[in-house]
């Protein structure tokens, strides 16, 4: 499914506007140069580099055998790799609470291409991008998925050939709020939360890479139940990019 023209349009004005408004950074507000963080900003965040796990993306100190963290060994995830491009702290929240509770569309296109590199890289093999749903409960009160836009965003941003789904999966249980929940607690509090919208059109994902988008990971259970989902009905592969997680 082909990004919506409005969506193009809106990107090209966003453009122009960039050439005759002055432009702020959307954390202080202070004037920048083009569009994006000042430099202040830009240094408060923390991106993960290598060495990192190979199977999940999770920071290590040092490089280890196989490049795969031990959890990865003991329970590997069913969505692999899994990648993320910054840290989940105080900087990189400033970007991503706003966006997400506070209707900051605006900072959409901005966390997409802090995102682009990872997304160039996943996107080569992948066939479907498909962002994680909110349940239509909490849809209706924030009017937009922020994994939806950002998925929108990067294949606008990166001008990558791959098909872009956002109503090919569904969340159909309306879990509670999960933080501060365990790790096995949040696994229990998604599972089966999700299914395909049409269960009839599994040809659809039949042995297609799937790349599944969110804005922030955790434990990873939302993106494991996801994967799990779309594996039973017949994905022939699942990997995941995040913009942060949780270190």
């Amino acid at each position: 499914m082909p990004v919506p023209s409005a969506y193009l349009w809106r990107a090209k004005l966003n453009q122009l506007f960039s050439l005759v408004l002055p432009q702020t950074c959307p954390l202080c507000q202070s004037f920048v140069k083009g569009t994006g963080l000042c430099p202040n900003c830009w240094h408060g965040l923390r991106p993960i580099t290598a060495p990192h796990c190979q199977a999940c993306g999770r920071p290590l100190a040092y490089a280890v055998l196989h490049s795969v963290c031990a959890p990865c060994l003991i329970k590997p995830f069913s969505a692999r790799p899994i990648r993320s491009s910054y840290c989940y702290d105080d900087a990189s929240k400033g970007l991503i609470l706003p966006f997400k509770h506070a209707d900051r569309l605006d900072i959409a296109p901005i966390m997409a291409s802090m995102m682009a590199p990872h997304f160039k890289a996943l996107a080569t093999d992948a066939d479907i991008v498909i962002p994680v749903p909110l349940h239509r409960t909490r849809f209706l009160r924030r009017r937009y998925n922020q994994s939806a836009e950002l998925a929108r965003w990067l294949v606008i941003h990166t001008k990558t050939e791959i098909d872009f789904a956002p109503q090919l999966l569904v969340r159909i249980k309306a879990t509670p709020s999960m933080a501060g929940l365990s790790k096995d607690k949040r696994e229990n509090n998604v599972r089966h939360a999700f299914r395909l919208a049409a269960p009839a059109r599994k040809f659809l994902i039949a042995d297609k890479h799937i790349l599944l988008i969110d804005d922030v990971m955790t434990t990873g259970a939302t993106i494991n139940s996801c994967a799990q989902t779309l594996l039973a009905a017949g994905a022939g592969e699942v990997s995941a990019l995040v913009f942060a997680r949780v270190v």
